[in-house]
């Protein structure tokens, strides 16, 4: 028994120490500036370079690469046996009659619990694949973080476009007023007129300050979905979508299931589920207790040893609530996935017609602007000829900007629909430059 103090410290000396590590906020700062700054030498921020700094940068994804490592962590360490208990009591016998003697002695026992009912493997079933179905939900959010750049990579060059069209358009407008403000110097026109003109002018210009607050917004999206800065972005140049390819209405279920990323991460908690059940099943059943004491007197020649067995009787405690609760928790998810996989289908046959119906107002919006810049053509022509004045070349050169407005929302509209079935299939429907 004299060995056993040592060895209790040596074991204590074998544990983990602490180590500390404070937030520091300017620290973090610093780090996060110098990391915004992407190695990009080409004067056109293209969707390729956008990309591949996302998938290393997108704050989201991150976060979810943090998760994935702290559980992997976890399940790369077997669950360990429990830990032998060790009990050390002094005795005191005490004697009687003819020979009262007192005498002190020491006691000592250890005891080992011996699990019986598989828990620790189990145990290391649900690390592994709670660990596993994180790992599945970062590779989602990397697919749909690439679907969402998608989205945003477009919408953030049809803002902008947006916002020079009606910035140009405020500007048209102004000119028009000042034409009829001198017109009305020179007695041409009416008071009325110009106060109208003048209302249409302020709107124009509130217009133009909206379309540019939507464009910052759809940059600061852009921002936050990549990492990426601003002056960054402000390089970007992306094409108008292109038509996308959609698959046989037939291959829409098995895509769905195969490819959405939201189906994925479901059907990785579900095995999380199903693994939490088979360990709170197993925990009905107790534990073995083995232990050994070690019973001395001071001034005897003998020592005593003895030997137990322990179990709980499972007469009243089956761990029924584990049971159940880890049940229902599979029944839940099975629910929420066989739902989800049904709602999912009547969204990308409801996003399907959409996508049909915004594809022919943009091809019809779009045979119009021909007409448009011929107008814009014959009006500055005619205006050179004495034909019509300028506030006729103004209106039609508005008009033309207007029809380029509409085919700049048209083509805003298809892309939300495409890239809204594009998440659901959890396919690129369309090429990126």
């Amino acid at each position: 028994m004299k060995h056993l103090p040592p060895l209790a410290l040596l074991l204590l000396a074998s544990c983990a120490s602490y180590e500390a590590q404070p937030l520091i906020s300017q620290d973090l700062l610093a780090a996060t500036q110098k990391r915004q700054v992407p190695p990009l030498d080409e004067k056109v921020l293209i969707f390729r370079e956008a990309a591949r700094y996302a998938s290393m940068h997108a704050p989201e994804l991150r976060r979810a690469q943090a998760e994935y490592e702290a559980a992997a962590k976890l399940a790369g360490i077997k669950t360990p046996w429990p830990n032998p208990e060790l009990e050390l009591a002094p005795s005191i016998s005490r004697g009687s009659g003819t020979e009262h003697l007192d005498r002190i002695g020491a006691f000592g026992s250890l005891m080992f619990t011996i699990p019986l009912n598989g828990r620790l493997g189990l145990q290391d079933e649900v690390n592994a694949a709670n660990a596993e179905a994180l790992r599945i939900k970062a590779v989602a959010i990397q697919r749909r973080v690439a679907l969402e750049l998608r989205r945003l990579w477009r919408e953030h060059a049809l803002a902008r476009q947006t916002a020079t069209l009606k910035r140009e358009l405020a500007e048209s407008a102004e000119e028009a007023l000042i034409t009829e403000r001198r017109a009305n110097e020179k007695g041409i026109g009416s008071r009325l007129d110009s106060g109208i003109k003048a209302i249409e002018a302020g709107e124009l210009r509130r217009a133009a300050a909206t379309a540019e607050i939507a464009a910052a917004e759809t940059a600061g999206e852009l921002a936050l979905l990549t990492g990426l800065p601003l002056a960054v972005l402000d390089r970007a140049t992306p094409p108008s979508p292109p038509p996308a390819d959609l698959p046989k209405r037939d291959q829409w279920p098995s895509l769905i299931a195969a490819n959405n990323p939201e189906l994925a991460t479901l059907r990785a908690e579900y095995e999380v589920a199903e693994r939490q059940l088979r360990l709170e099943v197993a925990l009905q059943y107790p534990d073995l207790r083995i232990g050994t004491s070690v019973d001395g007197m001071a001034g005897e020649h003998k020592t005593d040893f003895g030997l137990s067995l322990g179990i709980d009787l499972p007469l009243f405690d089956r761990n029924q609530q584990g049971v159940a609760i880890a049940e229902a928790n599979r029944n839940r998810l099975r629910l929420n996935y066989e739902t989800r996989l049904g709602e999912l289908l009547s969204e990308a046959e409801a996003q399907a017609r959409c996508l049909r119906a915004a594809r022919a107002a943009l091809e019809a919006g779009r045979q119009s602007l021909p007409q448009a810049k011929t107008n814009q053509e014959d009006a500055r022509e005619n205006r050179e000829a004495g034909v019509i004045d300028v506030m006729r070349q103004l209106e039609v050169e508005r008009g033309s900007r207007q029809a380029r407005l509409a085919v700049l929302a048209d083509e805003r509209e298809l892309l939300s629909r495409q890239n809204r079935l594009q998440a659901i299939l959890g396919l690129a429907l369309m090429e990126d430059r």
